[in-house]
C-alpha cells in the first residue's frame, strides 16, 4: 500500500498567517479531527436496567498547532519573531477566527489562544506548540451558502434543500420578500421533516421583509421584531423539506434560505 504525502495546512488567525517563510505549521493535532468534547445526561429508569439520555450537547474544542520558527539572520532576529508570535495571545485578543485548511477548503472557528510552549532546538531553530480554546466547538465555512427560491405564485410551495456541513446550520435565517399580493393575511413556515412550524398572521404589503433567524427564534417584519405563533424550525444537514403556505388570493414573493455550512 502507498500513503499519500503529507500537505501542511494554510492556518491563519486574526487574518495572521501562521504559514509564512517565518513560521511553519507541521501538524494539526488530531483534536480537529476527533469530536469535540460532549456532555450526555441520563436518568436511570426505575427496575428496568436501563437509562433515558436527557439532554446531550457539544461545550468546547481544543486546537492544538505544532510547528517551527526558523532564521539564520542572529539570534536577536530569531527572538524578535518569538516575540511576534507571542503577540497572537495578547490581552483582549478572544474568539478571534481560526482558519485552517481542511477538506478542500478552509474551516473556521472561533478561538482564543489558551497556551504557547517554545523550546528551542537549535541555533536557528525555535519549535512552538499552540492550543487554542474554541467555546463554540463548531466549525463553520468562511462564507455562506444562499438558496433562493424566486418570484413564487404558488401555495403551499414546497422546497427540498440539501444542507452541507455535519451539523445544523444554527445562524440560518429564512427570507421573505413580498413582491406583490392581493389579500396576503397569512404565511407559514414548516419545516416537513420534523414538524417544527411559524404562523405569522398580518395585512401584509407590497414590499414587506420577514426574515426568521434560527439562532434567536425571532422573527422580523421591515426591521422590527414581530409576535408570531410556533417556533422557527431547525434544519438538519442532509436533505431537509419545508413548505411556505401563503393565504391570499394572488401573491408573488421570494423565499431565500442563507446559513454557513457547520462542522463538527
Amino acid at each position: 500500500m502507498t500513503l499519500a504525502a503529507l500537505t501542511t495546512p494554510t492556518v491563519s488567525y486574526d487574518s495572521v498567517s501562521l504559514q509564512t517563510t517565518d513560521y511553519k505549521i507541521e501538524s494539526v493535532l488530531d483534536s480537529l479531527h476527533s469530536l469535540p468534547a460532549r456532555s450526555i445526561s441520563s436518568f436511570p429508569v426505575a427496575r428496568s436496567n436501563k437509562s433515558i439520555i436527557t439532554s446531550s450537547e457539544y461545550n468546547a474544542r481544543t486546537i492544538t498547532l505544532v510547528g517551527f520558527i526558523d532564521d539564520t539572520t542572529s539570534e536577536a532576529s530569531l527572538q524578535g519573531k518569538v516575540d511576534t508570535l507571542k503577540s497572537i495571545a495578547a490581552v483582549g485578543k478572544m474568539n478571534k477566527n481560526l482558519d485552517i485548511e481542511y477538506a478542500g477548503g478552509t474551516r473556521r472557528f472561533l478561538a482564543t489562544v489558551s497556551d504557547i510552549q517554545i523550546k528551542k532546538d537549535v541555533s536557528s531553530l525555535y519549535r512552538f506548540t499552540i492550543q487554542f480554546l474554541c467555546s463554540n466547538p463548531f466549525g463553520y465555512a468562511t462564507s455562506q451558502t444562499s438558496v433562493s427560491n424566486a418570484a413564487v405564485t404558488t401555495s403551499p410551495k414546497s422546497i427540498v434543500t440539501v444542507i452541507t456541513g455535519t451539523a445544523p446550520p444554527f445562524d440560518a435565517t429564512i427570507t421573505i420578500e413580498v413582491n406583490t399580493e392581493t389579500d396576503l393575511t397569512e404565511i407559514v413556515v414548516q419545516n416537513t421533516n420534523n414538524g417544527d412550524e411559524f404562523t405569522i398572521t398580518r395585512a401584509f404589503t407590497a414590499g414587506d421583509i420577514i426574515i426568521a433567524a434560527f439562532s434567536s427564534k425571532t422573527i422580523l417584519v421591515n426591521g422590527s421584531e414581530f409576535d408570531y405563533v410556533g417556533i422557527v424550525p431547525e434544519f438538519e444537514s442532509g436533505s431537509n423539506t419545508w413548505t411556505v403556505t401563503s393565504t391570499s388570493t394572488a401573491h408573488d414573493i421570494d423565499i431565500t434560505l442563507d446559513y454557513s455550512p457547520t462542522y463538527l
